[in-house]
């Protein structure tokens, strides 16, 4: 009877023992795999919130790289619309330049032919001087010294007024070309020192694209620098 107790309480104890394994054996299992599904379920969130993040990052980038390309473009455009401004006023400035060229290439024939008519006519003079001493001189009998003293002293009056007068017209014609003159190198002036003043109120700064056209802007030896 006590053998039978003992094995009784041996089994149950070897029991107890092996259901407390199992039992702790099942509990560790359950608790690894809550464990496991938590740190997959965490994984996959934060995988989730990373990809989220990843697009708005590119949508951003994609708008900021769209909003940086409109600035250029504004930018470039009024760089050529500035550039073209600049040309086409150097193109109208070089256009007076010639205009003027020609004027003074002009006005120096002009001179020169009115040059040539004052030595014409003073040769016509001395002829016609020399053509009347010899009349005189064979009229009256006097001698060649007489004759020019005499022909002086008539033609002395008609020269002298003669000369004053082409003086006179050759000198006022040279006062009224210099006065037009100096009304255009005023008014160019006047005009320049404007855009000086309203160059250094507003000045911008613009990129020129090539070497060609920088030399376009700053002319033959730098002419067009003020």
């Amino acid at each position: 009877m006590d053998s039978v107790m003992i094995l009784s309480v041996v089994l149950g104890a070897l029991l107890s023992v092996v259901f407390g394994l199992s039992l702790g054996f099942l509990l560790s299992r359950l608790m690894t795999r809550k464990s496991y599904q938590a740190a997959k379920e965490a994984s996959e969130q934060h995988i989730r919130r990373s990809e989220a993040r990843s697009k708005e990052i590119l949508v951003e980038a994609k708008e900021q790289a769209l909003q940086t390309r409109s600035q250029s473009d504004r930018q470039i455009n009024k760089q050529r619309v500035e550039v073209q401004r600049m040309e086409s006023r150097l193109e109208a400035r070089q256009e007076s330049f010639e205009v003027r060229s020609l004027d003074l290439n002009e006005n120096q024939k002009q001179l020169e032919e009115r040059l040539k008519e004052l030595q014409d006519e003073q040769s016509r003079v001395k002829l016609i001087k020399t053509k009347a001493e010899q009349q005189l001189e064979s009229l009256s009998g006097l001698t060649s010294n007489e004759a020019k003293e005499l022909l002086l002293e008539e033609a002395k009056s008609d020269i002298a007024f003669e000369v004053s007068r082409r003086y006179r017209d050759a000198e006022l014609a040279a006062q009224n070309e210099v006065d037009e003159k100096a009304r255009i190198v005023l008014a160019e002036s006047l005009q320049r020192y404007a855009s000086e003043v309203v160059q250094e109120t507003t000045i911008s700064s613009v990129s020129i694209p090539n070497d060609d056209m920088k030399g376009r802007l700053i002319g033959r030896e730098g002419r067009n620098i003020r």
